[in-house]
């Protein structure tokens, strides 16, 4: 999924009721983003993902996105939390 540009992503999980996951998403990102400027949601059965565009004052200080995928820096990231992700994953998932 591409949202073409910096987000918070909150992902609340360890709540059986789906709509009590977005209730505490959304108390999570309150006064964080711009929901106009786009905002996604996605559920399944184990946690639910909030992710919402940036203000343009928030975004300011990342400065522009850049897709580091099959670069040398996008090597270096994956290599720094390798030991934390699943086992079996991969860089194409």
């Amino acid at each position: 999924m591409n949202f073409g540009g910096p987000v918070w992503h909150v992902s609340i999980g360890g709540l059986a009721d789906q709509t009590a996951r977005r209730l505490k998403a959304l108390t999570i990102l309150a006064g964080r983003g711009e929901a106009p400027l786009g905002e996604w949601w996605e559920d399944n059965p184990i946690a639910t993902h909030l992710r919402r565009r940036l203000t343009p004052e928030e975004a300011a200080p990342i400065g522009p996105v850049v897709d580091v995928r099959g670069t040398p820096e996008g090597a270096r990231r994956l290599a720094a939390v390798q030991a934390y992700l699943p086992h079996g994953w991969t860089e194409e998932q």
